[in-house]
């Protein structure tokens, strides 16, 4: 199956600077919204920003250490619906820089320091869809 990689004009860098707002989780899906902050000269007022639908693990590093979440297994799996929970750790956090891993996958960085790491499937099925700035992309393993 061919990959829907994420293009390299994507404007992933209007990410740096949003905050979480919403973390909305669903049998099968996570869903994580942003708002951004206003540019300067303009009234102090939010915008809507990004916003990131995960179907397939994301895991989650602090200075604990890492926690995989897969919306995947929700249905069937207790403890993984208890680690979808830790996801409400995101709630009011910047984003201060975004990383292309290999494989087309993300690792969201907060300014706290969490990591928020988007992982796409190995046998190649849409694993998140991004909405930044206005554009929308599905993503896929490469």
């Amino acid at each position: 199956m061919p990959g829907w990689p994420i293009p390299l004009d994507y404007p992933l860098d209007q990410l740096v600077g949003q905050e979480v707002t919403q973390v909305c989780i669903r049998l099968a899906e996570v869903q994580i919204d942003f708002f951004r902050q206003p540019q300067s000269g303009t009234p102090d007022t939010w915008k809507p920003g990004a916003r990131i639908d995960v179907e397939v693990a994301l895991t989650i590093e602090d200075d604990r250490g890492c926690v995989r979440v897969d919306p995947q297994q929700f249905v069937l799996n207790e403890a993984q619906r208890s680690n979808g929970g830790l996801l409400v750790k995101l709630l009011g956090k910047k984003v201060a820089e975004v990383v292309r891993e290999p494989r087309n996958e993300l690792r969201v960085v907060f300014s706290d320091g969490i990591s928020l790491f988007l992982h796409t499937d190995p046998l190649g099925f849409e694993s998140f869809h991004l909405s930044i700035g206005g554009e929308s992309i599905t993503v896929t393993g490469a």
